[in-house]
């Protein structure tokens, strides 16, 4: 009886301070394969559980824009390369507290080199059905420096920062 008691008082607690349970980080590299299958097999679903809730109710036919993206990359796969670069994070007093890291992916094709560039959030203490992609560039350097923005995703706030 006692012990039903204690699970009933710690649910509750948890039910009225939900940033008190543990949240799961989200590992880039299992973001990064995801994305490898997706782009080489075309799925579009798979590619869309990356991103965070944020994009997914706020972007235009999201799955025609995936697909736009998938559609960019020309040519056949010959080598995929990925690595994370920088990281964001901050904690507030409250027990919030996110994480946002750059996730490149790097796609050599036949035809040419293409990257998505992206701000993955692998934590999000207060809000964790917004961790995953934030933003997603993908961009070609078509022979040159600089590079040219063939598609993007992008959430209406909290890219690269605090967000709420």
């Amino acid at each position: 009886m006692f012990s039903k008691i204690i699970a009933a008082i710690v649910a509750l607690f948890l039910w009225l301070f939900p940033w008190l349970q543990p949240v799961q980080s989200l590992r880039a590299e299992d973001v990064a394969n995801n994305v490898i299958r997706a782009v080489e097999t075309a799925d579009i679903a798979l590619f869309e559980e990356q991103l965070c809730l944020n994009i997914k109710q706020n972007t235009d036919d999201l799955p025609g824009k995936i697909a736009e993206l998938f559609d960019a990359i020309d040519g056949d796969i010959l080598e995929v390369t990925w690595e994370t670069v920088g990281d964001y994070y901050e904690n507030h007093a409250n027990g919030k507290s996110l994480r946002q890291t750059h996730l490149i992916i790097d796609f050599t094709t036949s035809i040419d080199s293409y990257e998505i560039l992206s701000t993955l959030e692998t934590y999000n203490s207060f809000q964790p059905e917004e961790m995953g992609f934030r933003a997603v560039t993908l961009v070609t350097l078509k022979g040159s420096t600089v590079a040219d923005i063939l598609v993007g995703i992008r959430a209406t706030n909290g890219v690269g920062e605090w967000h709420e």
